[in-house]
């Protein structure tokens, strides 16, 4: 009787559990469009769906997204779903949502942020699989045609690029005539090129980037659904839904005191709070973006608040105005404002000359409120020179195998050229040394070029192209650091003219672009 009841009992259970499940079952369908950021629908998009809560993706989930925009997605399986959507030049966007027994069908459309791609006048940093290290960025200046020039030095099956507005910002594909678009690991897009040979260039007009200045972050539009989804949606992202539309309403509050302060004090504020969102993704961009920084004081109560989101002023400022700025801001503040601006220019040496810096530790030192303060700036260190200012001893091995070391070429006047097989401005750079040296090694003006981070093979196949017939050193990672230490080499291409007598006479300041042609013809009159 006892095993009668056990069996008994476990066939019941077992018939209650199937019609649990049964009723439990889920048979979803999600469908609709991705739309990028100004309404219309993205053909380069994905959508991602898994039954776990990640935030990285694989090809594996990838739903494909037709020519305008639309998908479809069965889910006929119970748990807890994330949902992303990404496209071309827009940010990824995704939400997690309870799928238990749902049924039914919800139609949506999904509008993307567009991605923060440039925001920087003159410069852009590009990441490709096409250097030594993978996806590190390479930044390059904007070209005097008002474009950005990247140029791969080496054959590739599948070239895949991303363009980053500033470090540690996330990396985008873009939009360019003949391209692909491969979705990578992250849930984004790179733009991608076939059977691309050395010297293959892309040539971005940034004015094809997307760069909304009106509201931007990602909308959810439900069209219809009898599956109960849309509650369960809002529900499940209110606070990111609020969140998303607050900042957007602190933005306008923002536009609309600088164009239309009550006081000057007002658009003060506001013009730092615009700058601050311009570097801010899912925030528009600022239109009259030279306007808004001019309008920043070095008053502004911003810098004593956000120093770190308004520094980047600073780039683009003429030299003898940004010094005049930077002592303004120094004397119209207190302690603790001193105190970070000048770690912020200890960390941006390169935007500040060594004299100026070491004036304002000087009045850091004596300052009463400083020393009143109690405050500790004992990570402070005075300047030293930014640039040598006669040459530095080093010996390095040539391509041919010999030793090379500068006082070999004492008494000519030389050039130590730093450069590097993946740095798209050195190649650029290239034919105008050339030509300099075609016309006056006569003269007996050498130059010794030394190459960072260039493997062998990337260098044999620069000189198929450019046969760059002077004085070559591969440096080692060891000899590269030393080098880089000893010159002060923050980044590439730099040069340095070195006259017979061993003084520096001559930067990359006024040496790129066909500088040195200049320079040397003043020299060999």
């Amino acid at each position: 009787m006892h095993k009668r009841v056990l069996s008994f009992l476990f066939v019941l259970l077992f018939a209650v559990s199937l019609n649990t499940f049964a009723q439990d079952k889920t048979d979803l369908t999600l469908k609709g469009k991705v739309l990028g950021f100004n309404g219309k629908p993205m053909a380069a998009a994905a959508v991602y769906a898994d039954d776990r809560v990640s935030p990285f993706f694989s090809n594996e989930t990838l739903v494909k997204v037709g020519a305008d925009g639309s998908f479809e997605i069965k889910i006929t399986k119970s748990g807890i779903w994330s949902i992303n959507f990404t496209g071309v030049g827009h940010s990824f966007y995704g939400f997690v949502v309870p799928v238990y027994g749902l049924k039914g069908t919800a139609e949506i459309e999904v509008k993307l942020a567009a991605q923060k791609s440039w925001v920087t006048p003159n410069k852009l940093l590009f990441k490709s699989n096409a250097g030594t290290e993978f996806y590190t960025p390479e930044t390059v200046e904007i070209s005097p045609n008002g474009k950005f020039s990247f140029t791969v030095n080496k054959a590739l099956d599948t070239l895949l690029v991303q363009v980053v507005p500033k470090a540690f910002f996330p990396a985008t594909g873009f939009e360019y005539p003949g391209a692909s678009y491969l979705p990578d690991s992250m849930g984004g897009f790179h733009t991608a090129f076939f059977k691309v040979k050395p010297g293959f260039k892309v040539e971005l007009d940034p004015k094809t980037l997307p760069r909304p200045y009106e509201a931007n972050y990602p909308v959810v539009k439900f069209i219809a659904d009898n599956s109960g989804l849309s509650d369960i949606y809002t529900l499940s992202d209110i606070t990111n839904i609020n969140y998303r539309k607050a900042n957007a309403a602190s933005f306008d509050e923002s536009l609309k005191a600088f164009k239309n302060p009550s006081n000057p004090g007002l658009k003060d504020i506001a013009a730092a709070r615009l700058f601050e969102w311009h570097s801010t993704p899912e925030q528009p961009y600022i239109q009259d973006f030279n306007g808004t920084i001019a309008a920043i004081s070095p008053k502004n109560p911003a810098w004593a608040t956000n120093m770190y989101g308004l520094r980047d002023i600073f780039e683009f400022m003429e030299p003898a105005k940004r010094s005049a700025y930077i002592d303004e801001i120094f004397s119209a503040h207190g302690p603790d404002t001193k105190v970070m601006l000048m770690y912020n220019l200890q960390e941006l040496s390169y935007l500040i000359t060594p004299e100026q810096f070491n004036a304002l530790y000087e009045k850091l030192t004596k300052d009463a409120d400083v020393i009143a303060s109690g405050i500790d700036y004992s990570g402070l260190k005075p300047a030293g020179p930014k640039a040598p200012d006669q040459l530095h001893e080093f010996t390095v091995k040539l391509i041919d195998g010999k030793d090379f070391s500068p006082s070999q070429l004492k008494g000519k006047y030389f050039l130590i050229d730093f450069w590097g097989t993946w740095c798209a401005p050195c190649i650029e750079e290239i034919p105008y040394i050339e030509k300099a040296y075609e016309k006056f090694k006569g003269n007996g003006f050498e130059i010794i070029s030394l190459a960072f981070s260039s493997p062998e093979e990337d260098f044999k196949a620069r000189r198929k192209i450019n046969p760059m017939p002077w004085l070559h050193a591969l440096l080692s990672d060891t000899d590269g650091e030393t080098i880089a230490n000893l010159y002060n080499v923050e980044y590439i291409p730099k040069m340095l003219l070195v006259s017979p007598k061993g003084e520096i006479i001559g930067n990359e300041e006024t040496l790129r672009d066909g500088g040195l042609m200049k320079k040397l013809e003043d020299i060999y009159k």
